[in-house]
């Protein structure tokens, strides 16, 4: 389980003509994930720029798709001779 947490500040605004318009909401905050059994969490890394949280995770070495080589015979058609240049 992922669990995030912040909170937003209330942004200064102008009170103008005796009114105040607040557009965001603001408070605290949390979000959970469910990461898959697949995933290392030791491998996590969180940057947090310009607004942005950037998460980067892992997968464990088992869980990486292994490459298989398939070698690909070439099948003779029918049971026909070998052609041969002379003819």
């Amino acid at each position: 389980m992922l669990t995030i947490k912040g909170e937003r500040k209330l942004a200064p605004t102008d009170l103008e003509d005796n009114y105040l318009c607040v557009e965001r909401p603001y408070g605290p905050f949390f979000r959970s994930f469910t990461l898959p059994n697949t995933l290392n969490p030791y491998t996590i890394t969180a940057n947090y720029v310009n607004g942005v949280l950037e998460l980067t995770i892992g997968k464990r070495a088992e869980a990486k798709p292994k490459q298989i080589k398939v070698n690909v015979a070439q099948k003779a058609l029918g049971a026909a001779a070998p052609l041969d240049d002379a003819a």
